[in-house]
């Protein structure tokens, strides 16, 4: 079982990385100017991005998670090295936001976002908060990950194919807490867990 958010939540910790070319970094960051601010409301870009992905979940059965860009001849698939990754990383929040990303919280974010290939065919998926505030959706895996740029949009080009999609209310169930101990964006609800007893039952009774 796997939490898994569309948005780009979880802050990435401390662990080891691979080793990065930052002189590459550097040097692209000094040669490539950010592009400049879109004057568009945000909070209208936010909620348009957020229904086209649950347009793409319910009705498409592909589930997007966020940092997945392609600009520019650079992009974020996963199924690359993750030195490269994690430079890419580094130059398109450059190129495209202006901001100064270290090495340490790249390689966090690409060690929360592999993830997704550890994922298999039959694989279950909790996530939070979809399609509202007060419910969270349940779906089973059935292609494995897949890079898919999208035209119109920044990001959310890690696509996971999903069926069997039920949509739950946290309160009917169990609280929303019980999804506290999986911070990241993407985690994995292993059978150690203090709450896996509870949310197995849970899939048991009302989902499988």
């Amino acid at each position: 079982m796997f939490r898994l958010s569309v948005g780009n939540g979880g802050n990435p910790k401390s662990v080891i990385c691979p080793r990065v070319d930052v002189k590459s970094v550097n040097e692209y960051k000094r040669d490539v100017l950010p592009l400049e601010e879109d004057e568009e409301d945000t909070e209208e870009i936010y909620d348009e991005i957020f229904s086209f992905l649950k347009s793409e979940l319910f009705e498409n059965g592909r589930l997007r998670q966020g940092w997945g860009y392609e600009f520019e001849g650079i992009d974020l698939d996963l199924n690359q090295s993750g030195n490269i990754w994690i430079e890419n990383y580094m130059k398109l929040r450059w190129r495209l936001w202006g901001d100064e990303i270290s090495t340490k919280n790249a390689c966090g974010r690409w060690n929360i976002l592999e993830r997704m290939k550890e994922m298999e065919i039959g694989d279950i998926v909790f996530i939070p908060r979809i399609r509202d505030e007060s419910k969270f959706t349940v779906a089973t895996v059935d292609k494995k990950y897949s890079f898919q740029p999208m035209v119109k949009y920044f990001g959310h080009a890690n696509v996971m194919g999903v069926k069997n999609i039920k949509e739950y209310g946290y309160e009917d169930h169990f609280p929303a807490k019980t999804f506290n101990p999986y911070r990241t964006a993407i985690s994995q609800i292993k059978n150690n867990h203090i709450n896996y007893n509870q949310i197995n039952d849970f899939l048991s009774d009302l989902y499988l």
